[in-house]
Parts: C-alpha cells; sequence; structure tokens
C-alpha cells in the first residue's frame, strides 16, 4: 500500500512540477504521512518484537 501511494505522490509532484495546479499544498502533505505512517508502525511493531520476526512458527 506504501508503495502505491508513493507512486501516487511522485506521479503527482512530478505534474504539478510540469504544469501548476489548484490541488492545495494539503494534499501533498497528507500524502506524504499516509507513507509515514505504516512504515512507524511497522518501526515501532518491530522494536515491540525486537525485530525477530517468526512467521514460520505461526503455522
Amino acid at each position: 500500500m506504501v508503495t502505491i501511494i508513493a507512486g501516487i505522490l511522485i506521479v503527482a509532484l512530478l505534474a504539478e512540477l510540469v504544469e501548476r495546479s489548484k490541488v492545495p499544498r494539503r494534499y501533498f502533505t497528507v500524502m506524504a504521512l499516509s507513507i509515514l505512517a505504516p512504515v512507524v508502525v511497522a518501526l515501532m511493531y518491530g522494536m515491540i518484537m525486537g525485530f525477530q520476526y517468526k512467521w514460520t512458527e505461526l503455522i
């Protein structure tokens, strides 16, 4: 999901460089936060679990 949002943000920023639009600056801020939120949650989860993922033991 992060890669999809990052791709949309990159395309939007490139389009904005080519031709300015009426898209508010807040759109780009929200998109950036949408990328950062899952990354931060994954890092927090990793810190709680000690970065030792034992996915094979779940089966």
